[in-house]
């Protein structure tokens, strides 16, 4: 199943990562997800999502759950005569009927696969509408078929955020934060630095705004970009109101993470050297102690918040040995990376990712000791993979992110790490009852001891389980 032509060293561009079955389970999700995920974050922003109905309904039931039942999605669902014919007239109609009856403050219209496959020219329609309406009309276009991930859609969605914003005037030592997705955005080191230094933190987009606020973000004096993909927003802004950005990596580099600071600290007239030198020496001491319990253990790259190759190159850093990464689709900032890891002397398999089930073949075969990102904890529980899930260590920002995901992989937090932390009145039994199971595999007793709160269901059915139910003591050794 893996051949060797899909090794790290034969990967020149895109179209050489292949997936390791025709059919693709789960399948990635599309650059809709990607819009209307980024779109909901803002709590009075109306989206009208053209297509077909799986597509309609899909962005509406998504938006519904992030929105806790608000509704704010408008859906124009395309016939077989409108995808022959066309659909300005009524389409047309529709943003007049939804600018007359509703009056929202914008509307961020989405077109989807079938609409640019017609051919159908919503720009300029939209265009037409401008004396028409009151309402401002942004643009998403989420041709699937162009790209291969939700990541465009999250692009293009953030960057449409611009045309809502116009020029003011300054002020001094405010920043807006660009990205971050989260809430809690005032728990990270980056803004209680920034706070300690008498910095404002005017917007965090997409997370603390709305129409009535996303004006100010045109007040700030330095825009500061903590996830890629709000970069396309950063050079918008700095294009028309004249703010300049500074690109915070997600990346797991310490030199970039100083860099970062530095470049802050230059435009701001503010120092963070006291901050740069305690952390500096402490994660760096962390990572010289992580290294010694790593070393020369193997993992598969799954899926995590961070890009899969600097994330690959952070563990390989720490003596690790990359067996399989999975990779979204590349992008041209990954070819110095992929360089780095030749280097140093490994050649992983690169493989599409999203496409777990005829992985899950060979984790027998492959036998690695970590599994980074989601997947089935029972499944590699059978075969002694641990599991670690670092979607939380995409919430810090600074060199608290390097701690966390260190402290996630030596505490070897898994998919249940996600969940909120309770306890009911058979959790210690239960418990006590896992810890005592001799047969079963070790790598499954941390998988169910590490959840914040075993599931009912779950908790009857061990309490019934005996020796000669929970498989065999199959421990690598």
């Amino acid at each position: 199943m893996l051949n060797e032509k899909y090794r790290l060293t034969n990967i020149r561009e895109d179209k050489d990562i292949k997936s390791l079955s025709k059919a693709q389970f789960p399948g990635p999700h599309c650059p809709l997800f990607g819009a209307v995920m980024t779109a909901s974050y803002i709590e009075d922003l109306t989206l009208l999502i053209i297509g077909t109905e799986e597509c309609t309904y899909y962005g509406k039931d998504f938006a519904m759950i992030r929105q806790n039942g608000k509704d704010r999605v408008y859906s124009a669902v395309l016939e077989q005569h409108d995808i022959t014919f066309g659909c300005e007239e009524d389409l047309k109609d529709i943003i007049i009927k939804i600018d007359r009856e509703e009056k929202p403050k914008a509307l961020m219209v989405i077109t989807t696969c079938v609409v640019e496959l017609i051919g159908e020219d919503v720009t300029s329609i939209l265009r037409s509408l401008k004396d028409e309406v009151d309402t401002k009309l942004l643009i998403v276009k989420t041709e699937h078929f162009k790209c291969n991930s939700h990541i465009e859609g999250v692009e293009k969605a953030l960057e449409q955020l611009a045309s809502l914003m116009t020029p003011m005037e300054k002020k001094e030592k405010t920043v807006n934060i660009l990205g971050f997705k989260y809430l809690g955005v005032e728990n990270t080191e980056l803004y209680k630095e920034l706070k300690k230094n008498g910095v404002n933190i005017s917007m965090t987009i997409p997370t603390k705004v709305n129409m009535e606020t996303i004006q100010k973000a045109a007040e700030s004096s330095l825009n500061i970009v903590v996830e890629h993909t709000a970069l396309s927003l950063a050079k918008e802004m700095e294009k028309s109101l004249g703010i300049p950005y500074v690109i915070f990596p997600k990346a797991l580099d310490l030199d970039k993470i100083v860099e970062a600071y530095e470049q802050i600290g230059d435009i701001l007239d503010i120092k963070f050297d006291s901050l740069i030198n305690e952390k500096y020496k402490s994660v760096t001491s962390d990572l010289i102690a992580a290294e010694q319990l790593l070393k020369n253990k193997s993992f598969i790259y799954g899926n995590t918040p961070f890009s899969c190759f600097e994330f690959s190159d952070f563990l390989v850093g720490l003596g690790m040995v990359p067996i399989v990464i999975q990779c979204r689709e590349l992008v041209k900032s990954d070819r110095e990376v992929m360089d780095r890891l030749i280097d140093k002397g490994v050649n992983p398999y690169i493989v599409r990712m999203a496409n777990i089930a005829p992985l899950r073949r060979i984790y027998g075969e492959l036998s690695p000791d970590y599994y980074f990102g989601h997947e089935s904890p029972m499944i590699l529980a059978e075969h002694n993979i641990v599991q670690i899930v670092t979607d939380n260590c995409a919430k810090k920002i600074g060199f608290e992110k390097i701690t966390e995901v260190l402290g996630t992989i030596l505490e070897e937090k898994g998919i249940f790490s996600l969940l909120d932390e309770k306890k009911s009145t058979m959790e210690d039994e239960v418990r006590d009852k896992i810890k005592n199971l001799k047969n079963m595999p070790a790598p499954m007793k941390k998988v169910l001891l590490n959840m914040k709160e075993i599931p009912d269901g779950m908790k009857e059915a061990l309490l019934t389980l005996d020796d000669n139910d929970s498989g065999r003591n199959d421990e690598k050794s």
